[in-house]
Parts: structure tokens; sequence; C-alpha cells
């Protein structure tokens, strides 16, 4: 994302273009939010820097941002931020197919890492297993 640049929102399509690892190119879809602040961004790179000779700030540069925006807190990052966007997308929608794709990945297996249950789902999941009938009358018993 630290090449980010005002050239790579297709606001038309409502997609971000997004320049992976490797140099692989996919597009995203646009937040309805983002769709509304991207325009008022100047034009060039989000993230400028005189510093770097491409006109960019280097990710690096950004993850020191983003800790310091986060508290220092141990374990919250921008990384830890793509794992909890990972689980809240999966809460929303079980698309791990479709999470793969948003999140770049190759192998859903690697989507899979990023993402967890949370224990209000985890809830769900054995509140919603049904009693059998009768069950409970042969456990007082």
């Amino acid at each position: 994302m630290s090449r980010a640049h005002s050239d790579d929102v297709m606001l038309p399509t409502k997609e971000l273009r997004i320049l992976g690892k490797g140099n692989k190119q996919r597009l995203v879809p646009l937040h309805p939010l983002m769709q509304e602040l991207l325009p008022q961004f100047p034009t060039g790179y989000f993230f400028p820097s005189d510093r770097n000779p491409s006109g960019h700030m280097l990710p690096r540069s950004i993850g020191r941002r983003v800790r310091h925006l986060l508290g220092f807190q141990p374990g919250r990052n921008a990384h830890s931020l793509r794992h909890k966007f990972g689980v809240d997308a999966l809460e929303l929608n079980p698309d791990l197919m479709g999470l793969r794709d948003l999140l770049g990945h190759a192998s859903v297996a690697t989507t899979q890492i990023y993402t967890k249950a949370s224990s209000s789902r985890l809830r769900k999941l054995v509140d919603d297993i049904p009693e059998p009938p009768g069950h409970r009358d042969r456990l007082q018993a």
C-alpha cells in the first residue's frame, strides 16, 4: 500500500488497483466511505515522501506510523489490522474465496491463517446445536 497513488483509484468502477507481492496487480472494491473520501485527497501518492527518491514512503515507515497511532501496544500493528479485517469480514460473510481474493492470497490455506472465529461466533455455533427431544428430562432423572 505504500505505493498507492491517486491514479490507482477508479471511481467509475468503484475499485482500487493494488500492486501486491511480485508486482501482482488486483482490483478491490472501494468501501462507500472511501468512494466519498478519496476524491478529496491530493493527486499523487497517498503516502508521499521527499526522503525516498521514488516519492512515496517505505512500508517500514508506514508501519511505524501505524504502531504510533495504535499506541505502541504489543501485538497491535498494520499486520494485526489485516488479521482483524479478515476475522470481521468472515463474521459478516463466510465467503472464504472472496476474502482470499480481497487479501490477495494465492491459496485459501493462507487466508485461513488470517481468520479465526470470534468468541461470539463460537458461542453461536454451540448455542445453535439443537437439543435432542427429551434429553433434558433424561439428564434431570
